[in-house]
């Protein structure tokens, strides 16, 4: 059987909103510079393929770079899971406070 290919949900105007926004993830160490805060996807949506838009949280560089390296995780497989949902999710909530999701 044959699934249709997914199409990715994205949003210049969503990624964009992260600008100057706190780092969600708070991971240690965690400076909470605005100034470097992107929308970061989560990993592992597959070969060539990056995460739907509102699979992503508000990081600052440094909390971005320790996600994007699985080898320097501060925390196991399930905790970083749980950290990062709830920064997605405080992320999903700051867009619609903001107005740009509705």
């Amino acid at each position: 059987m044959m699934f249709p290919k997914h199409k990715r949900w994205k949003s210049k105007k969503y990624r964009d909103a992260a600008r100057d926004q706190d780092c969600t993830m708070r991971l240690p160490g965690c400076q909470n510079a605005t100034a470097t805060t992107v929308l970061a996807h989560e990993n592992g949506a597959g070969m060539a393929m990056k995460a739907d838009d509102h699979n992503g949280a508000d990081m600052c560089s440094h909390c971005h770079a320790i996600f994007d390296r699985p080898d320097h995780w501060p925390f196991s497989w399930d905790v970083m899971e749980a950290v990062f949902e709830r920064a997605r999710i405080e992320t999903i909530i700051n867009r619609i406070e903001r107005g740009i999701l509705k």
